[in-house]
């Protein structure tokens, strides 16, 4: 990807361990955000489908960065279910590790 700070995708001889491939956040560091398969593969600092660790910050600057952090509905709701008559609040797409949802 043309102009970005970082390199779009990183070599295998390149690859970090356990940071974020762009800022070199360590992984034990880092809140967890979960992204849909399809956006992560938009976004995913390798050559390989589904690798790769990004920060928060960094998933967020590479998604500004091909225009996409502002989209509506980028981070949909999972559809809501019914358990035992109860209403089961709709789970988002975008989560944080040690968050409540």
């Amino acid at each position: 990807m043309n102009n970005y700070k970082y390199p779009w995708k990183h070599p295998d001889n390149e690859r970090p361990y356990a940071k974020c491939y762009d800022c070199g956040m360590d992984y034990e560091d880092m809140q967890d955000m979960v992204v849909s398969d399809d956006v992560w593969e938009e976004i995913n600092p390798t050559y390989h489908k589904g690798a790769g660790i990004l920060c928060p910050t960094c998933i967020a600057n590479r998604l500004n960065h091909i225009d996409k952090w502002y989209k509506t509905n980028l981070f949909l709701l999972k559809p809501c279910k019914c358990e035992n008559n109860k209403f089961i609040s709709p789970q988002p797409l975008l989560q944080f590790k040690n968050s409540p949802v």
